[in-house]
């Protein structure tokens, strides 16, 4: 866990950010890539806050039930 200095929120590593969703790395991944969850790219590579995590949360338990934007 990173703490960032200039905005004071709680940065989670990958490893860390799978665990606190539930999923593995590669679905992590998968999700960045997708569009489901935002990043920060660093020098050491990506981190996440745990409101983009909670956000990204909520759009897959949306998703799970079969919720779109049309019918929310």
């Amino acid at each position: 866990m990173l703490i960032c200095e200039n905005c004071k929120l709680e940065r989670l590593q990958p490893p860390e950010a799978a665990t606190y969703l539930g999923v593995s790395s590669a679905t992590l991944n998968k999700y960045r890539k997708d569009g489901w969850l935002l990043a920060s790219k660093n020098s050491v590579g990506y981190t996440y806050t745990k409101e983009n995590l909670e956000e990204t949360k909520n759009l897959i338990a949306k998703r799970n039930r079969g919720v779109t934007y049309d019918n929310e």
